[in-house]
């Protein structure tokens, strides 16, 4: 693929992507990313170019999380790394799937430091980098119990000794 010899940094489009997109912000009715201006600005205060290092940009619409939002000209805003990953594959992301970080820097929007998968994908991805929370109150047969129940969150959550949420999580299978 030949990449844009725009004013871009990095290969964050490819030519045809790039020269093709409209100079309006926002989505095209099958939801791609429409604007090349939106890319131009995401570039203007960010750091790193190289695939290999983390691109991020410092910005006021940072998340507590650390993920960082832009302003399409429609008004909406969309997090840095979902537009940057979908912008580099010049396709919305796959319903029922998220933009997870290989690098596990939340500002980062290097394409290449993305995949998408699901919320089992990028927890697991987590537990194998030796992430996340200790191991849980929960024994494997509590959790099967759990996710089978039909009673309500908090009444579970009262139950086990954990929070509602925790429930909610158990249910969902994340």
């Amino acid at each position: 693929m030949r990449l844009s010899t725009a004013p871009l940094r990095g290969s964050l489009a490819c030519v045809y992507h790039y020269e093709n997109m409209s100079v309006l912000y926002g989505r095209t009715a099958d939801g791609r990313i429409q604007s090349k201006n939106v890319l131009e600005r995401l570039w203007e205060n960010s750091t790193g170019d190289r695939d290999d290092e983390c691109w991020e940009i410092a910005h006021a619409g940072q998340k507590k999380t650390g993920h960082v939002r832009i302003r399409l000209d429609d008004k909406s805003r969309m997090m840095t790394h979902r537009l940057a990953w979908e912008a580099y594959h010049a396709e919305p992301i796959p319903e029922g799937l998220i933009v997870c970080h290989r690098c596990d820097n939340p500002k980062c929007f290097n394409p290449h430091h993305l995949f998408v998968g699901t919320h089992k994908d990028n927890t697991d991805d987590m537990w194998t980098k030796g992430r996340g929370n200790p191991p849980s109150k929960l024994s494997k047969e509590q959790r099967v119990v759990i996710a089978s129940s039909s009673l309500p969150s908090k009444i579970l959550a009262a139950q086990y000794g954990v929070t509602s949420e925790r429930i909610n999580q158990i249910k969902r299978g994340v």
